[in-house]
């Protein structure tokens, strides 16, 4: 069972452009505030400006551990981890 949505940074970054993928936007429209989530590491990433490969280790055993679902574009970094992905783009 799905308890919730890990967003990946890239999912973040995608809503803070001016020209957003349509898919995302509204995908992102259509939850809960309570069912999406942000890991300590995307805000690190954020605050960095950088994606760090450990990190989306840690990203998809956060996920694992909450039994939560990574939403992301880089389904392929998630893909060996048998976290749960999904990708909001269109």
């Amino acid at each position: 069972m799905i308890d919730g949505l890990l967003l990946d940074t890239c999912i973040f970054s995608e809503l803070r452009k001016s020209r957003t993928d349509p898919g995302v936007v509204s995908w992102m429209q259509g939850l809960r505030p309570d069912e999406a989530f942000l890991s300590a590491l995307t805000i690190g990433e954020i605050r960095r400006g950088v994606e760090l490969h450990r990190a989306k280790d840690a990203a998809a055993a956060t996920a694992l551990v909450h039994q939560h679902t990574v939403v992301t574009r880089n389904l392929a970094d998630f893909e060996r981890s048998g976290a749960n992905t999904l990708n909001p783009f269109s």
